[in-house]
């Protein structure tokens, strides 16, 4: 009787006890939803894209490591007739724009701008990592806890160049003003 009562406890603690106890990865809770949708939690930064959709709710419940922010395609582009998007990005998988070398607006023949940046030494290897790792997946580049642009990772960057394209002249405005340090 002692044995069947103490193996009747002990399933019921482990369908009471959350799995997080026992190491495996959960969903955030609903008050974790709400904590995890703050931009200004995430840095500027190029970060790994998990998922993405146009109906924000599709994205719930948040992951472990995951955060929720918006890319509006009129960021770059204010005549943009595309949709905005909710993406979720792995706040673990990301190189910080802490620290830029080099950023430089420059004119394409189209008259819209591309802003060029040169990363800083241990960002180079960092972006390097990431590409490596995750060839074919999307990243998007966040600014001011926006993705301002998303692309595939195509082929590994070992030289630390990032092109932000496809700018309009207030888009590209409103990046420089926030990645250029004030002084």
């Amino acid at each position: 009787m002692a044995r069947s009562f103490c193996l009747v406890m002990l399933f019921l603690i482990l369908c009471i006890v959350p799995n997080q106890s026992f190491g495996q990865s959960t969903a955030t809770t609903s008050d974790e939803q709400e904590n995890s949708t703050r931009l200004d939690k995430v840095p500027d930064g190029i970060f790994l894209v998990n998922r993405w959709t146009i109906d924000r709710d599709d994205l719930f419940p948040l992951f472990e490591d995951e955060i929720l922010i918006q890319h509006d395609p009129k960021d770059l582009e204010l005549d943009s007739q595309e949709p905005v998007m909710h993406v979720t990005v792995e706040l673990s998988k990301c190189v910080l724009f802490d620290k830029l070398k080099h950023l430089e607006p420059k004119e394409q023949a189209d008259g819209r701008i591309n802003l060029n940046m040169t990363l800083a030494s241990k960002s180079v290897t960092d972006l390097e990592k990431l590409t490596r790792m995750h060839l074919g997946r999307q990243v998007a580049v966040v600014i001011d806890g926006k993705a301002v642009t998303m692309h595939k990772i195509r082929s590994i960057i070992k030289d630390g160049q990032v092109q932000i394209m496809r700018c309009t002249d207030e888009g590209c405005k409103v990046i420089l003003q926030r990645l250029v340090p004030k002084k």
